[in-house]
């Protein structure tokens, strides 16, 4: 990675870390929301509670229940948000630098 491109990572982190610290958090809560979900004995695809939230946190299996459907959803709309906002960002940036 040359010096330009890991100043600009430092700054678009530095810039929106409230940001990606809003979609950690997201998923780690998530996570720990399927893990006890798993272990008061929901059935997952394993028998390993921690693995089957994995598989749910990342979009590999369903939990068929209200919160298992509104979880992608939710995070699908997060995730596009996080992206939208960084790539308008930068196009302001782009546009004033010129």
């Amino acid at each position: 990675m040359s010096k330009k491109s890991w100043i600009k990572f430092k700054l678009l982190f530095r810039q929106n870390w409230i940001a990606f610290s809003i979609i950690l958090s997201w998923f780690l809560i998530n996570y720990l929301v399927f893990v006890m979900l798993f272990m008061i004995g929901f059935q997952g695809t394993t028998q390993n509670a921690f693995v089957d939230a994995v598989l749910v946190l990342f979009y590999f299996t369903d939990l068929n229940m209200p919160y298992g459907h509104f979880y992608p959803v939710f995070s699908e709309f997060i995730i596009f948000g996080l992206i939208f906002s960084l790539i308008t960002v930068e196009l302001y940036r782009i546009s004033i630098d010129e």
